[in-house]
C-alpha cells in the first residue's frame, strides 16, 4: 500500500487489491511538528485505510477545517504555535460536538496535560509516540461506538 500527500495536506490512499475499502470516517490531524505530523498519518493510513485523513502542521489552518468541514474524529498536539490544542478542542466541541477529540501530547507530565478546563473535553489524552497497535485499536474503537458525525450527520441533537 502506498500513501501519497496532496498538496494540501490530505492523505490519499492506494492499494495494490482490486476491491478498494470504501471510506467509512473522515479524521482531522493537526500537529505543528510536520515531521511527526507525516509519520502519524502514514501510520494510521497503514493500519485505518477506511480512514479519510486531512493535516495541518499550522493550527489555525486547523480550526478553519474545523469551521468549514465535518470530521469524525479531531487529532491535535497539545502545545503548537498561534493556538494551542485546548483552545482547537474548545472550537471543535462547538462546531462538531459529534466528533470524536483526542488530544495529544510530548509532555511527559501526562495528568497534567489531561486536566483540561471545565469547558474542554477529550475523549482520549495520549502520550506520544503513537505508533504503537494499541493506539490504532484505540482510535478504531472510538470511531466505531462513538458519537461520530458519520453516524449523526443531520441530527440536531447532541448525545454527548
Amino acid at each position: 500500500m502506498d500513501a501519497l500527500k496532496s498538496d494540501h495536506e490530505e492523505t490519499a490512499v492506494w492499494f495494490d487489491d482490486p476491491i478498494a475499502m470504501p471510506i467509512r470516517w473522515r479524521a482531522l490531524v493537526l500537529d505543528d511538528d510536520q515531521d511527526s505530523l507525516d509519520s502519524l498519518i502514514e501510520f494510521i493510513a497503514a493500519y485505518m485505510p477506511d480512514l479519510n485523513i486531512e493535516s495541518y502542521s499550522d493550527p489555525t489552518q486547523g480550526l478553519q477545517a474545523i469551521e468549514s468541514g465535518s470530521y469524525d474524529i479531531i487529532i491535535v498536539d497539545y502545545r503548537m504555535p498561534k493556538v494551542d490544542g485546548v483552545q482547537i478542542l474548545r472550537t471543535a466541541a462547538q462546531r462538531q460536538p459529534f466528533a470524536m477529540r483526542v488530544l495529544i501530547t510530548a509532555n511527559a507530565n501526562l495528568p497534567e496535560a489531561a486536566a483540561l478546563p471545565a469547558d474542554v473535553s477529550a475523549d482520549l489524552v495520549l502520550l506520544k509516540p503513537l505508533h504503537t497497535q494499541p493506539f490504532i485499536d484505540l482510535l478504531r474503537k472510538l470511531l466505531e461506538t462513538g458519537n461520530g458525525n458519520a453516524a449523526n450527520r443531520g441530527s440536531s441533537a447532541s448525545k454527548r
